[in-house]
C-alpha cells in the first residue's frame, strides 16, 4: 500500500476509498504477507484479471489503429494520444 500511495502521491484515506470500491466490485483480493503481517498484498481477482486483458486489448488495439494512420510514426502516435487525453480531461 505505501509503494501505491508513494506512486499516486495521493492520502491513505483516499487509496481505502478507492480500494474498497475495486474490492466491493470483485475487481482485486487483499492478503496479508506470510512473512511480514503488516504488509497488504493486493491481488487482481479472475473478475479483474479478465477487466485488466479487455483493457490492454482495447489500448492495444487503439494504438495499433493510430499507427496505422500515422504511418508509423511514434511522434504523430504520441501527439494524437495526448490530445485525445487533453480532450477526454475537458469533458
Amino acid at each position: 500500500m505505501k509503494k501505491i500511495l508513494n506512486l499516486l502521491n495521493i492520502s491513505k484515506q483516499a487509496l481505502n476509498v478507492n480500494i474498497r470500491e475495486l474490492m466491493k466490485n470483485d475487481l482485486i483480493t487483499e492478503v496479508r504477507d506470510e512473512k511480514d503481517k503488516r504488509i497488504k498484498i493486493l491481488k487482481l481477482t479472475t473478475k479483474g484479471n479478465k477487466l485488466n486483458n479487455e483493457i490492454n486489448e482495447e489500448q492495444k488495439n487503439k494504438i495499433d489503429a493510430l499507427f496505422k494512420q500515422a504511418d508509423g510514426s511514434w511522434e504523430k502516435v504520441m501527439i494524437e494520444l495526448s490530445n485525445e487525453y487533453k480532450n477526454g480531461l475537458n469533458k
